[in-house]
């Protein structure tokens, strides 16, 4: 893996030009290698907004069917299998979507970072698309229903996702307790959360701009997953 990523970091405009687009956003499990990423509406205990030992449960809602890849697309969210020992697919979208940056996060509850994990499970939208990739151990991603119920992604190795701006959406650990998450960035200024609570969210334009194509059935097209 070392290898691949430097060799990632050190492409030069010449071999990105020459790059593929990448490959649509997978809806269908069969195509993916391995354990293919996972979401479920969540229950009623699990979906409260503060940071307990209960955020870190799967929390899966009774009676509600799982959510599909096909269904999470329709909401903006993209979904790869990356092979660790196979950057193209991070490189292509690296080029399709002119990413210039990347940082990468190591966490687990028992290092005592709880303010850090606190404010990953504060729900949130981000005004520039938000992309992870999995590098080793497990995470989960709530996002909002078009519906406004909380849908739980459940991430692991290989798993990458794109959130488009406008999503609300918070993060966690789950109870294997570690996540070593690679984020990939187009502008990092853009990465700063506004959280729901704060006056400015709902009339925000990353997410008046979000909540029209979801009405008209385009977000996925305009996401690029399509």
């Amino acid at each position: 893996r070392k290898t691949e990523e430097l060799k990632w970091e050190e492409l030069g405009p010449a071999v990105i030009d020459q790059m593929a687009k990448p490959p649509p956003s997978v809806v269908d499990p069969k195509q993916v290698v391995g354990q293919p990423l996972a979401a479920w509406y969540l229950d009623e205990k699990t979906s409260q907004a503060a940071y307990t030992t209960n955020s870190l449960k799967e929390g899966r809602a009774k009676g509600d069917s799982a959510m599909t890849l096909k269904d999470l697309r329709s909401l903006g969210v993209g979904y790869w299998k990356v092979p660790l020992n196979d950057f193209t697919i991070v490189n292509q979208m690296c080029k399709e979507r002119n990413y210039k940056q990347l940082d990468e996060i190591k966490l687990h509850q028992t290092a005592k970072d709880e303010a850090t994990l606190a404010k990953w499970y504060g729900e949130h939208l981000n005004d520039d698309e938000q992309i992870y990739l999995v590098i080793d151990g497990y995470m989960f991603i709530d996002i909002r229903s078009q519906s406004d119920r909380w849908v739980r992604l459940s991430l692991t190795v290989g798993d990458l996702i794109t959130l488009p701006p406008g999503l609300y959406h918070r993060l966690t650990l789950t109870e294997e307790d570690y996540v070593w998450v690679m984020r990939i960035l187009n502008d990092s200024s853009r990465w700063a959360p506004i959280y729901r609570t704060e006056r400015q969210a709902e009339t925000h334009p990353a997410r008046t701009k979000y909540l029209s194509s979801l009405k008209r059935g385009t977000i996925a097209a305009e996401s690029g997953l399509i």
